[in-house]
Formats: structure tokens, sequence, C-alpha cells
């Protein structure tokens, strides 16, 4: 008995500090869901963004610009059909001439 009072001050201090790893663990992995379900939100968001963009026949590159940062920040099912849709909608660069000097 005599030890135990000897140190207590050492045990409750054991017994105080052996909860704080497992309570910071449990709140980083909290913080890390809320930055991945973020990063999602802010996905869908871009991609509801490009699709809204794509029936007002507007300059075409600002719904792909939207839809590529929404595949960019988290690869949804929505995102990726928001790039594909936009993509469809691009002009196709059927060939490329590099001439150089004058032309004509």
């Amino acid at each position: 008995m005599a030890l135990l009072l000897n140190n207590a001050e050492p045990i409750k201090l054991a017994v105080y500090l052996t909860p704080m790893p497992a309570i910071i663990w449990y709140i980083n992995g909290l913080r890390l869901e809320a930055v991945k379900e973020a990063k999602i939100a802010q996905s869908r968001h871009l991609a509801a963004q490009a699709q809204s963009f794509e029936g007002r026949g507007l300059d075409l590159e600002v719904p792909t610009v939207f839809a590529v940062e929404a595949v960019e920040r988290s690869p949804q099912q929505d995102s990726v059909s928001a790039l594909r849709e936009a993509l469809k909608l691009l002009p196709r660069q059927l060939w490329r001439a590099k001439f150089q000097g004058q032309v004509g």
C-alpha cells in the first residue's frame, strides 16, 4: 500500500494520459472523413455547374473546365459523366498543319 501511495502521482498521470492517443486518433479520423466529404461535395457542385452550362449554347470550354475540375477533385460518377458530355460538345480537331515561314 505504501508503494501505491508513494507513486500516486505517476500512476494518476499514466491513467489520465492513456486515453489521449485514442482520442486524437478518433478526432483525426473524423477530420479526414470531413475533408473527403467536402471534396465530393465540391466535385458534385462543379459537375452540376458544368451540366447547367451545356444547354445554353455559350462558350464550350467553360463546362469542360468545370467538369475537368470536378473529376480532379473527386472522380465520382456524376463528375465523370459531366466531363464526357462536355467533351462530346467540343469541336474535334481533324488535322493540324504546321507552317514555317510565310503562307500564301
